[in-house]
């Protein structure tokens, strides 16, 4: 995900992000049995593309999940990660490379997720698609963002 940092949806606030659909269309090519609601964008992606930049590197947990569970949703993977399902599990101690699953305030069980790239006992810098860079810029996309630990719900690690 590191290389689609900066790149925003198309069309702007679309749920339309093409890098994502490129590696998408790449797994289909290769075998991966991506569901039909979640080949063509349009819906919530953030987890969805964290999940399909492991399957691409060989993650066989990442294309469990995506084959045989609701990957774009991030209420189901903290269930599954809960339930030790697909090769997800909750981690009390992230790092870099593990999801963190965001919970807003006033928000969902789970409002959003990205890629831990560093962290400490008061923040985590991630790498998070389908968000804004912040600073009152609106335009989503592929963001580097650092928020504050206190609003990660949950820390998944993937079995290779």
């Amino acid at each position: 995900m590191l290389k689609w940092s900066g790149k925003p949806e198309r069309p702007a606030n679309s749920n339309h992000f093409p890098p994502l659909q490129i590696a998408i269309d790449r797994l289909i090519r290769q075998g991966v049995d991506v569901p039909a609601e979640q080949r063509h964008g349009g819906y919530p992606y953030c987890i969805m593309a964290a999940f399909v930049c492991y399957a691409a590197a060989g993650s066989s947990s990442a294309i469990r999940q995506i084959e045989h569970s609701n990957a774009a949703y991030t209420v189901q993977v903290l269930e599954d990660a809960r339930e030790k399902r697909n090769g997800l599990s909750i981690t009390t101690k992230p790092v870099r490379g593990d999801i963190v699953l965001f919970d807003f305030p006033d928000g969902a069980e789970v409002d959003h997720a990205g890629i831990v790239l560093d962290i400490s006992d008061r923040i985590i810098c991630t790498i998070e698609c389908n968000t804004s860079p912040g600073r009152g810029v609106t335009t989503q996309g592929c963001w580097r963002r650092t928020r504050p630990r206190g609003v990660a719900k949950a820390f998944v690690r993937l079995k290779a």
